[in-house]
């Protein structure tokens, strides 16, 4: 009965343990978000805020690991978000997501748009009153004077 007992406790404690490690182990990665439309291999990589770019990026350049992960970094950002666009692989992905200094990496996509609103577009694509207030952006012009 003891010996059951036993056996008992310990798979749950060996089920509470590989639990807290998985737990561990995710939340040492920084979050991947994704996209429909991705482009492949391709990443935008956010830092945390007050981390230095520079520094980060001029970390992964000279870093023998992500060299010879294949790793690239395309552009680097500034002004409209501290961070870096790359090329990555999967295992370049996952450095990168394990690094201290990043807030997230976002998979790179296309970004379509289905209709264009109004905002006086319809003018762009007519010479001649009265507007239809339609645009065509392929350049098929309608309404025109002959």
């Amino acid at each position: 009965m003891h010996v059951v007992f036993f056996l008992f406790i310990a798979v749950k404690m060996k089920f509470l343990l590989v639990t807290l490690l998985a737990a561990v182990a995710s939340a040492a990665f920084a979050p991947l978000r994704t996209t429909r439309e991705r482009i492949e291999g391709s990443y935008i990589v956010v830092l945390k805020d007050g981390e230095s770019l520079t520094d980060a990026v001029k970390t992964l350049r000279t870093s023998p690991k992500f060299s010879s992960f294949k790793g690239r970094i395309n552009k680097v950002y500034g002004s409209v978000l501290n961070g870096f666009s790359a090329t990555l692989n999967e295992k370049a992905l996952g450095f990168i997501r394990s690094m201290d200094n990043v807030k997230y990496v976002e998979e790179d996509g296309i970004a379509r748009v289905s209709s264009v609103a109004s905002w006086g577009l319809g003018r762009i694509d007519q010479r001649y009153l009265p507007l239809n207030h339609m645009y065509n952006p392929r350049g098929e012009f309608t309404n025109q004077a002959k």
